[in-house]
């Protein structure tokens, strides 16, 4: 009796263990679809405030700074996660976030791209505003992405690691 009793027993914590880490993996590629869209808006979201920021008059200033021999201007980074590029329309930087890479992020006028910059990924969303003579990057290091990714994959296994246990006893 005590082997079909072990055997039942175990039967039932690994189905159960399987159901788990099957909806653990289930939600872990519906999350990351969704995490990925929600870091993309915050790309467009940010290139647009820093787009809102910027008037013609300003934009012509550090155009002029920049050519008359100054280096581009630095801007304070408000997130450590972002980095912004500010590049005139004939290819020259005019300012750029502190945690910003010298080269550019990104070739494409418009949209989203991924580049590698100095050995390391980017997720780059460029708006490029002619009216104001400026093309504006804002990129996430695919570094720090996949490291937020990975947080979230660590707590979903940690949920299920102290759900086991508890359930093997009520089974």
């Amino acid at each position: 009796m005590k082997s079909l009793r072990m055997r039942l027993f175990a039967t039932l914590v690994t189905a159960t263990g399987l159901v788990w880490f099957a909806a653990i993996a289930w939600a872990y590629v519906d999350s990351r679809a969704q995490f990925e869209n929600i870091l993309d808006r915050r790309l467009m979201e940010a290139a647009r405030m820093v787009d809102s920021l910027f008037t013609p008059v300003q934009a012509g200033v550090a155009r002029q700074a920049d050519g008359a021999g100054a280096a581009p201007g630095r801007m304070v980074s408000y997130d450590r996660h972002l980095s912004c590029q500010i590049w005139s329309l004939d290819g020259r930087l005019i300012g750029a976030s502190a945690g910003a890479p010298d080269p550019s992020l990104s070739d494409q006028r418009e949209g989203f791209s991924t580049r590698v910059v100095d050995g390391q990924a980017w997720r780059v969303f460029a708006l490029s505003d002619p009216a104001k003579g400026f093309r504006i990057l804002v990129g996430d290091n695919l570094g720090q992405r996949r490291q937020l990714e990975r947080g979230l994959v660590g707590s979903l296994l940690l949920t299920a690691g102290c759900v086991l246990p508890i359930l093997a006893p009520l089974i």
